[in-house]
């Protein structure tokens, strides 16, 4: 019959076993939960924001394949069969940067499930999910950019000041730049004044 001493020796032992197990496995385990949170609020909110970007103006679209062609060299195969699909222009970055990091075309990641699960089709693939982030952030920026500089470029062309013909030896350019409002009476040089009536030659 065991004693009081080897049963407190054995349950020593065994507790001392299943917090090492548990240890191992805290260790062992991926902090997905955390990870997986931040990285998936961090993509919602980028896709949305290109999202948005795609409906600013009626050009919004084409500038937007254009961008995806230059930052992901994305194809126009592609693009039609995101469109075709009803994905948005959020989830057809999200889409380009994958195929330009896996050389997957468009259907085979959309017949995966990439966009349901989108953290786990990263880490099946081995893609690092933070380069993705930075990567569609960036894109975002170089969207609003482009936007920017063509809405000031529009502005510029409707305020533009039909220029007058040059008449010869710049005479256009400085007819531009004279202000006539500013131009007083011509006033004579000399005043001659008499002193009486006006004789004519030779009469005193």
């Amino acid at each position: 019959m065991p004693t009081v001493t080897g049963l407190s020796k054995r349950y020593m032992k065994s507790g001392r076993y299943l917090l090492f197990i548990v240890l191992v496995a805290v260790l062992a385990a991926p902090a997905y939960p955390a990870g997986r949170a931040e990285f998936e609020v961090q993509v919602s909110v980028t896709v949305a924001k290109l999202s948005r970007e795609a409906r600013v103006d009626q050009d919004a679209a084409m500038r937007f394949a254009g961008l995806l062609q230059t930052e992901y060299g994305t194809s126009i195969e592609d693009m039609k069969w995101a469109v075709d699909n009803s994905l948005s222009w959020g989830d057809i970055s999200v889409f380009a940067y994958i195929a330009a990091t896996t050389g997957r075309s468009f259907r085979e990641i959309g017949s995966a499930d990439a966009q349901r699960d989108l953290w786990g089709y990263t880490d099946k693939t081995g893609m690092n999910s933070e380069k993705m982030v930075r990567s569609l952030e960036r894109l975002l920026k170089r969207v609003e950019r482009t936007r920017n500089s063509e809405i000031f470029a529009h502005l510029r062309e409707s305020r533009k000041v039909t220029r007058l013909p040059d008449l010869g030896s710049g005479f256009g350019l400085f007819q531009e730049a004279l202000d006539f409002r500013h131009i007083d009476d011509p006033r004579p040089d000399k005043v001659h004044t008499t002193t009486g009536p006006e004789l004519a030659k030779g009469e005193k």
